[in-house]
């Protein structure tokens, strides 16, 4: 850093920091020293190779760390020297913010210093006449509750230009036309909380001396007196107390400081220039990306590419081609050019006749050049001009996919920073291509996924109507089965095998019927021909009287069946034979999943547009991933005996198509509350179905 730093001086810096005499360093961001003045090197008491690279901190004592703010343009400190020699340093600190770097110009005011912490602590001990010293090199004055001068020593007097009997009495701003609003304010700041006010930057010119503008460092303290009748302040002020130091040479200084300061910062403008170039050009490439991969349409993504590209670097033509590798060709597939160039879109290259460009390509490397045409291998885009190109590839992994030409004339080339930015585009378009061969891929798919979707579902349609027949059959022939065992008493007893094998038979042909209804259903509801036959239904007076078929079922599992029903229920009007089978669908399988001793809740209450019947049962929950396939036909939740409760797999499927024809919707929620599971599935309902 130190050695970088030096050799980027120059110029009137360099001069200046040669021949000035007083202490200045310069810090980095890490408050290292990257140059110093020997007036530092002697007033710290050390040789220039000690400070260089080094932390200006082990010389500065604990208690004045405050040389890390670097919001202060004023601060005192103290350091230390080898041969423990304390001395008091004022800096002032220009900061670089563009470089992290400060200026520090420091003083020596150890006699300043000792000077005013005794007269503070005098101040503090009511000590005025003995501690205010006819030599102080700084200025002095004392206040009464009314601002007016009481007294004040020579220095003052030196600063102001004015005797000291002409200044007793005067207001305490008289002297320095233009601040009085200032300094009134801080007189009453200092007066009414009795704590001093530090470090006050004023500027101004003297009444004696009108043509110079002049700045001083002013503190006041209250000065603390016995109680007068007298006085009008608090009881315990009696008075101010003023410091006054001119530093109207330090902030001359500190003007030329800056005026160096400048012209450091007018060495880096071209990076910043370069910088904000890359910034540029990043947003650029991202506002491009953005819109290529807002498609998934491969048309889409290249013609938005030319065109943006066009748009943001200005070529005469912009074209992208695609590779057919078996064929060894390049097909201009998109363009955007000016009005004044030839169409090349829709051009077959081939490879072959441009090996030295092609070959370059395909490894993966761009190419800038000028084409020199001749007739065995005109150029790619023919025009009247002489043209500067750039050849970008589009790398899919390790294989080209395609290019991007630009064409500009001779005189413009192609920078650096454009090169790259193309570059980025063209890998950007190159996942975007990708991403949509994908999607492309992957919607032939789900076509074909559906196609087989819907031959599945017209088998199972065709097998069930063909099945229905025959099952209708065997169902009659089982009961007259049942007409002629009963009366010879053969299906009463259990001892003989008939009896179980004919409820082995009537069982399994009514699960079989089950399934095909199912079947024939969901075939019916797919195809949406079947017409609602709506009717007004009284949910308070309908609800009670489908659960009772269940009373007697719950029974004999030990279940409770508890119903919930808003009295003030408007009526619905809907298809009944649809909303007996989903709500007699949903609370056979709540009595069927249901453990012994649980709850099971039929409830019903409206909204502001759709009436809600839901059945909950508590003892059991839903895996939060199986919530959405329990929908799905044929789906059953994994458990260790999928067959244990029967059924088809059909039930939740049904209701869903059957909610969905209704213009409703069902949705299944499932936890714990306090430490039990349960399961809530809520159907909505429109109150009037849209026929």
């Amino acid at each position: 850093m130190v050695k970088e730093y030096q050799s980027a001086q120059g110029g009137a810096f360099g001069l200046f920091w040669e021949e000035t005499e007083d202490a200045v360093l310069i810090l980095d961001r890490r408050n290292c020293c990257i140059a110093v003045s020997q007036a530092v090197c002697k007033l710290l008491g050390v040789s220039e190779g000690e400070l260089l690279d080094r932390s200006i901190a082990p010389y500065i004592s604990l208690e004045c760390g405050q040389f890390r703010h670097l919001k202060q343009r004023l601060i005192r400190f103290q350091i230390v020297r080898p041969d423990q020699q304390v001395r008091s340093i004022e800096a002032t600190i220009i900061p670089n913010r563009r470089l992290q770097q400060e200026l520090w110009l420091l003083h020596d005011v150890t006699v300043d210093w000792d000077w005013e912490k005794a007269i503070e602590r005098a101040l503090s001990q009511q000590n005025i006449p003995e501690i205010f010293a006819e030599n102080a090199p700084v200025g002095m004055l004392v206040l009464d509750c009314q601002s007016r001068v009481m007294w004040l020593n020579p220095t003052m007097a030196r600063i102001t230009g004015m005797p000291i009997e002409e200044l007793l009495g005067q207001a305490g701003w008289d002297f320095v036309p233009g601040v009085a609003q200032q300094q009134i304010a801080i007189y009453e700041q200092v007066l009414a909380t009795g704590k001093p006010v530090l470090n006050v930057d004023i500027s101004g010119t003297l009444l004696r001396q009108p043509e110079i503008k002049r700045t001083w460092l002013v503190s006041y303290f209250p000065i603390q007196s016995p109680s007068s009748t007298s006085c009008t302040c608090p009881a315990e002020i009696g008075g101010i107390g003023v410091i006054v130091r001119d530093i109207t040479e330090v902030q001359e200084v500190q003007s030329q400081l800056q005026q160096v300061n400048a012209e450091l910062e007018i060495q880096v403008q071209h990076q910043t220039a370069e910088l904000q170039q890359s910034l540029q050009f990043e947003a650029m490439l991202k506002r491009i990306t953005d819109k290529v991969r807002d498609s998934l349409d491969e048309t889409q993504i290249l013609q938005t590419a030319v065109e943006e590209l066009q748009q943001a670097l200005e070529p005469l033509s912009c074209d992208m081609g695609l590779y057919d590798l078996e064929r060894k060709i390049s097909a201009i597939a998109y363009e955007s050019i000016q009005t004044d160039v030839p169409v090349a879109k829709g051009t077959i290259v081939s490879m072959n006749l441009y090996p030295e460009v092609y070959d370059r390509l395909l490894s993966g490397e761009h190419l800038h050049f000028c084409w020199i045409s001749n007739r065995d291998t005109p150029a790619v885009r023919l025009s009247h001009q002489q043209l500067t190109m750039l050849a970008v590839p589009m790398m899919d992994g390790q294989e080209a996919i395609g290019d991007m030409w630009l064409y500009r004339p001779n005189e413009r080339p192609f920078e650096a920073a454009e090169i790259r930015l193309v570059q980025q585009f063209a890998n950007q378009c190159a996942i975007a291509l990708r991403q949509s061969r994908l999607y492309q891929a992957s919607q032939k798919q789900v076509h074909e996924l559906e196609r087989l979707n819907r031959l599945k579902d017209d088998f199972l349609s065709t097998v069930s109507h063909e099945l229905r027949t025959p099952m209708a059959n065997l169902k009659m022939a089982v009961q007259m089965l049942e007409l002629h065992l009963t009366p010879l008493g053969l299906l009463t007893d259990a001892s003989i095998p008939i009896a179980s094998y004919y409820k082995i038979l009537s069982e399994e042909c009514d699960r079989e019927m089950l399934l095909i209804n199912d079947l024939l259903d969901m075939a019916r509801l797919d195809a949406e021909t079947e017409l609602f036959q709506v009717a007004p239904i009284d949910l308070t007076v309908w609800l009670p009287h489908v659960a009772e078929v269940f009373h007697a079922r719950m029974a004999h599992k030990q279940q409770q069946l508890m119903l919930a029903i808003d009295p003030d229920l408007p009526s619905l009007a809907t298809d009944l034979f649809y909303l007996e089978r989903m709500v007699v669908e949903l609370l056979t399988n709540a009595c069927k999943y249901t453990p012994t001793d649980e709850t099971i809740q039929l409830a019903a209450q409206p909204t502001s547009d759709w009436i809600q019947v839901q059945v909950r049962n508590t003892g059991v929950e839903i895996p939060p991933a199986e919530c959405d396939r329990i929908f799905d036909k044929f789906y059953r939740i994994p458990n260790s005996d999928p067959w244990k409760h029967g059924g088809t797999g059909l039930g939740l499927a049904l209701v869903q198509k059957m909610a969905y024809r209704l213009g409703g919707a069902i949705r299944v929620e499932s936890g714990s509350d306090r430490g039990k599971g349960y399961t809530c599935f809520t159907l909505t309902l429109p109150y009037r179905l849209q026929e």
